[in-house]
């Protein structure tokens, strides 16, 4: 092998074939790894022991021979190569590495004293399935022979006193507007090259980046995948590759007759990997599949039981699950690579867990979603845009515990879409919202009781006014209304006061002050300040909306007011959203002077013309249908103000 000297190697030509095969020669090229590389050679030749770990398929050997390559020359006794993928007794470990050495043990002679005063680089591959062994063996070796260099791969670090630990993470994937552009990430360029060698006419275009680059995402950027992957272009060409990638385990994989067995398919690899586990390891893999998504530490302790942490701590370890990451909320959050949270999936079914898991991981979304509507509440302060962030982290576990709970538990779905209600307000996305609110509050009929019903009811009153339906407002806050029962309660009182609003967008301005007056007089009856406060303010906006600005100024609130077109926050289901409502075009915010309620009122600059509904100036008020001051003790009062406390 030009340029890697291997010691031991015979003249004749015969043997020196024999040495060759023993060493991967890397007859494809190594893409996008030139940074690893780079890293890696330093550490190789400036640590006695480096370890590259990674999950299955991610490249670690093929690093490793061009690290192994890179380096050849500093060490005069040569590179020798032990794959020990294939060692299942821990026994056999050293008489495997003594036959690479091609050093005979006998009685006066061991691999240390061979070693001793050799300078050399030893690679030791694929150790996961005898890492004890081979950490025994790697220690007793580097206390003999201060010149031994020990370059390991393995799916978990040998722990070995001195042992630097290189975690070789996945190619790097394209941005989404990279993609568009046509740019190239190293995981694109691997599949360029790829397949231009199992399809030589085949060629990626700018307009075909955009499904190459579906692809690699899809595969998480594991170099293996991607290999597999290409393999198909000829048979099923980037389009149909695109549309197929979905079902990775089951589509690819390979008939090459020298790949190791776990090196032919996607599935084979994670298989490799589950069973190097032991019984508690693979229960909780199987757990960690039911997150569709970036995962805390007590969302797993959540799903699986407490005390489970350390468990996953080890699933780590033994590269299953990825390092942790900030989420969008500061939360540290791990995560399953996607085919391997495919391959969980699979075995949680079959082993009968996945109703209980998934009925766990709704009802941790239900405890997330109840917290953070009680942060939302708070009226703009540090904890509702903690609460906002923290939802935003949990999108992709909320969804699936939504969609999940629809099917099964219609009470549970219920309860969250209503948590999510505001959430959905706030991030602008009122019409996803409204659907799925809509398919909870119909799914679970008359079986969510009173209550429940009547808060759903309220919430997809405003997501309706937020979208634009004013009659579709009216019709859910009537029906609110109708099945509060109270009409003292909270939700009675903001869905009378959140008609009003929606009514004078549909021109009808008397039947608005009918209702915004009557809110008014029951809040006070009922000693519920907030609802008096919001009614007053939607009389006040109902005036100023038709004209009459000194009528206005007579039920501006004290010290009530509303945001300006500008506001983020999200608002109360009550809340009109309703700015632009009297003008074509915007008014500013004025200062109202002081009315017979007390102090000044705000009134807000308009926002988009119109009574449809859609601008964004929101009557902010700090509690919604059911909330911490509610009467009849709706959901939202249940939710815990523990997670976002006082700053």
């Amino acid at each position: 092998m030009p340029g890697l000297p291997v010691s031991g190697y015979p003249a004749d030509m015969a043997q020196a074939a024999e040495g060759l095969r023993r060493f991967p020669l890397g007859l494809s090229s190594l893409v996008g790894r030139d940074q690893e590389v780079g890293e890696l050679t330093g550490f190789v030749l400036g640590c006695p022991l480096v370890t590259v770990t990674g999950p299955g398929g991610v490249g670690k050997t093929r690093l490793a021979v061009e690290v192994a390559r890179a380096v050849g020359g500093e060490f005069p006794d040569g590179v020798h190569f032990a794959d020990l993928g294939s060692v299942t007794d821990p026994g056999r470990v050293a008489a495997e590495v003594a036959a690479v050495l091609r050093i005979q043990q006998g009685p006066g002679t061991t691999l240390a004293a061979a070693l001793a005063q050799q300078r050399l680089l030893l690679v030791l591959d694929n150790c996961e399935q005898v890492v004890t062994a081979v950490a025994e063996l790697s220690a007793e070796l580097l206390a003999a022979a201060d010149d031994l260099h020990i370059l390991a791969t393995s799916r978990e670090q040998l722990w070995v006193t001195g042992e630097v630990r290189y975690r070789l993470s996945p190619l790097s994937l394209p941005a989404p507007d990279e993609a568009v552009r046509g740019g190239r990430s190293a995981a694109v360029a691997l599949f360029a090259e790829r397949t231009g060698r199992a399809a030589p006419r085949f060629a990626l275009t700018e307009a075909s980046v955009p499904l190459a680059a579906r692809v690699v995402t899809r595969l998480d950027g594991m170099p293996l995948a991607i290999e597999l992957a290409a393999a198909r272009i000829e048979a099923l060409g980037l389009a149909g590759l695109a549309d197929r990638i979905d079902d990775a385990l089951g589509l690819l994989e390979s008939r090459g007759a020298r790949a190791a067995a776990r090196h032919r398919s996607l599935a084979a690899e994670a298989e490799w990997s589950y069973r190097l586990l032991p019984g508690a390891g693979q229960r909780m893999f199987r757990q960690l599949a039911a997150f569709p998504g970036p995962f805390t530490l007590e969302a797993a302790e959540a799903l699986a039981g407490p005390g489970t942490g350390p468990a996953v701590l080890q699933l780590v370890d033994c590269s299953l699950v990825s390092p942790p990451q900030p989420g969008p909320d500061g939360r540290m959050r791990y995560s399953l690579l996607q085919t391997l949270r495919d391959y969980g999936r699979g075995l949680l079914a079959e082993a009968g867990e996945e109703a209980q898991a998934m009925a766990a991981l709704a009802a941790f979304a239900v405890l997330v979603a109840g917290q953070a509507a009680a942060g939302l509440a708070t009226n703009g302060d540090d904890r509702e845009l903690a609460a906002l962030r923290h939802l935003d982290a949990e999108d992709a576990t909320l969804s699936a515990a939504l969609d999940w709970a629809l099917g099964r538990d219609q009470e549970t779905a219920l309860r969250l879409a209503v948590f999510l209600a505001p959430w959905w307000i706030a991030r602008g996305r009122a019409t996803e919202g409204y659907t799925r609110l809509a398919a909870a509050a119909a799914a679970a009929g008359v079986a969510a009781g009173g209550h429940a019903a009547a808060d759903a009811q309220a919430w997809l009153g405003f997501l309706a006014r937020a979208r634009g339906d004013n009659a579709g407002s009216v019709a859910h806050y009537s029906a609110a209304l109708e099945t509060a029962g109270d009409s003292l309660s909270r939700t009675a009182l903001l869905a009378l006061a959140g008609r009003s609003a929606a009514l004078v967008g549909l021109d009808q301005p008397a039947e608005a002050e009918v209702d915004a007056e009557r809110a008014v007089a029951l809040a006070r009856q009922a000693g519920d300040r907030v609802a008096e406060a919001f009614a007053l303010a939607v009389r006040a906006q109902d005036a100023y909306l038709e004209g009459h600005d000194r009528e206005a100024l007579t039920w501006a609130p004290a010290g009530g007011g509303l945001p300006d077109s500008g506001s983020s926050r999200a608002p109360s289901p009550a809340d009109p959203q309703r700015a632009g409502d009297r003008a074509r075009h915007p008014r500013p915010v004025r200062r109202l002077p002081a009315a017979k309620h007390g102090r000044p009122g705000v009134v807000p600059r308009s926002g988009r013309p119109g009574r449809d509904g859609r601008s964004a100036g929101i009557a902010r008020l700090p509690g919604g249908p059911g909330r911490k001051h509610s009467r009849d003790g709706g959901l939202l009062a249940r939710g815990s103000r523990r997670q976002y406390p006082d700053r």
